[in-house]
């Protein structure tokens, strides 16, 4: 499910996105996208509990908070799944400058090795 486009479409208040079904639906996906989201992350400061019981698909709520609630969980997990593109990111940057320091080394040695054999 693309985040941005389905809040977006709850902020506008299309008619598919403004049932109590729909919204609920969508609030469920949200949570199921941010709890396997954080699983492969680091640790949260705060758990997924509290995140779910700020954003509680109550019967007591408006129609009105009930979009805004689906709306605050698609932005967290578009968040999420930001912070997971960058980590992966960050580590395939990391890879590549191992691999960048291991040829260096490599090179360096050789030439150690050839500056040893021109002083014999």
């Amino acid at each position: 499910m693309e985040v941005t486009y389905v809040a977006n479409l709850i902020k506008k208040k299309a008619p598919t996105y403004t049932s109590q079904n729909m919204l609920s639906d969508v609030m469920e996906r949200a949570r199921k996208t941010i709890e396997v989201l954080s699983r492969h992350l680091i640790t949260m400061d705060v758990t997924n509990e509290k995140i779910f019981s700020l954003y509680a698909d109550r019967e007591n709520l408006t129609q009105s908070e009930r979009r805004e609630n689906a709306i605050k969980l698609l932005l967290r997990c578009k968040k999420m799944y930001d912070a997971r593109l960058n980590v992966r990111r960050i580590l395939k940057m990391i890879i590549r400058k191992e691999r960048e320091i291991d040829v260096w080394l490599h090179n360096l040695d050789k030439l150690s090795t050839n500056m040893e054999m021109i002083m014999l």
